[in-house]
């Protein structure tokens, strides 16, 4: 962690990308001044809950990255220092059991019970701030999206793809898995999706969790190595990028990892598909996690525009959603700043869907939605592709 910080020359380059930096306008809010509380941490030479209180309102977004002129790897000196913070504090422990048992299928039966029971209202009455933030930002909890393990190829078959369900989005994402499932298979690509595999470990690692990462990290390996595949695609993209880092340094030995739409558009017969055209109007969100961590960021809008008449508005880069994994329970009150204007402007623009590729992303913009008083679904671009297939699709 010390060598990375030592490469900060601190020319501020990266100020006006950081989310939290231009709300703010705090030094401690910046890149290069959180980097110096890193290293003042790692030093001993500062104990102050104060340089917690700034680290933890770092979004890990990565926008700085990117601006970098010295290539600091910012993202890996964060999760090294929020590892330190935990070994002091292990204020994180409820929040990993949450991220790592609330989402298996037993979790997902307990959680559709209470949804429908009285008492999720007791919960909202006699829960904390952070549960009845919580609440308020899950969705209806669907059925489990994948029973079976092997979706075979609509006729003859031209590969075959492992699909990572990850936690949340098997939970709240159903409609995308079934939609990038049926797209695959008339591409006349195979799906495996194994039973055994598990939270992607990014919630962990954020929170400084290195060991029960790791842990998750060989599961998703024993898991997808069972198959040959070409690739291991991702629906969510702060899965994607944490699945990418973890393969890119060695302790996920499996076949390349890729978002969804990425290996759509690299497929040479994938305009064989006669999508069906529509006239709907979409504004598309890019994740961060997609732009500054998958570093592919265009591929959902040129995925989207195979169909016919379709009308894709990019939402205007505002920064950071406040979304960020549990940011937006742990920093409510920055997370919804952060999203505000991106509420207002697709208020202003009365799309008829809003579109992104991150499950995160999805559930706050949705919660903000809904806190306005905005009927606009928020969908994955997947949903969107799967509803215009051919009609002869079956769909």
């Amino acid at each position: 962690m010390l060598s990375q910080a030592d490469h900060c020359v601190k020319c501020g380059l990266c100020l006006p990308h950081c989310p939290t930096y231009r709300l703010t306008s705090d030094e401690g809010d910046s890149p290069r001044g959180r980097i110096a509380l890193m290293q003042a941490l790692a030093e001993g030479t500062i104990q102050s809950p104060r340089a917690g209180f700034h680290l933890q309102r770092c979004l890990g977004c990565r926008s700085c990255e990117t601006a970098c002129p010295s290539g600091v790897k910012y993202g890996a000196m964060l999760d090294a220092t929020r590892e330190l913070l935990l070994q002091e504090s292990g204020n994180e422990a409820g929040l990993n059991w949450l991220a790592t048992n609330a989402y298996k299928p037993w979790g997902r039966h307990i959680l559709r019970a209470y949804q429908k029971s009285g008492l999720r209202h007791l919960a909202r009455t006699v829960g904390g701030t952070r549960f009845r933030r919580l609440d308020q930002l899950l969705p209806p909890v669907e059925s489990d999206a994948s029973s079976r393990e092997v979706y075979p190829a609509a006729g003859k078959t031209r590969g075959r793809v492992g699909l990572f369900t990850g936690c949340v989005s098997r939970l709240t994402d159903k409609t995308a898995i079934e939609g990038a499932i049926t797209t695959l298979t008339l591409l006349g690509i195979e799906v495996i999706v194994p039973r055994t595999q598990a939270c992607c470990g990014a919630v962990q690692l954020h929170s400084g969790n290195t060991t029960k990462n790791s842990q998750l990290t060989e599961n998703n390996r024993q898991a997808f190595s069972r198959w040959e595949l070409d690739a291991i695609l991702t629906l969510a993209s702060g899965c994607g990028g944490h699945l990418l880092e973890q393969q890119q340094g060695g302790s996920l030995d499996t076949a390349p990892i890729k978002e969804f739409s990425q290996f759509i558009m690299q497929l040479p017969w994938v305009e064989e598909l006669n999508f069906q055209p529509t006239a709907q109007r979409i504004m598309l969100h890019t994740p961060c996690s997609l732009k500054n961590v998958q570093r592919c960021p265009d591929e959902p809008f040129r995925m989207l525009n195979l169909i016919p008449g379709i009308q894709i508005e990019p939402l205007p880069d505002t920064g950071c959603c406040g979304g960020a994994g549990t940011y937006m329970l742990n920093q409510p009150e920055m997370a919804d700043r952060l999203r505000s204007p991106m509420i207002e402007l697709i208020a202003k623009t009365k799309p008829d869907f809003v579109a992104t590729s991150n499950t995160g992303c999805a559930l706050h913009l949705r919660a903000g939605l809904v806190e306005a008083g905005i009927t606009i679904p928020v969908v994955h671009p997947t949903e969107i592709i799967a509803r215009q297939l051919p009609i002869e699709a079956g769909n």
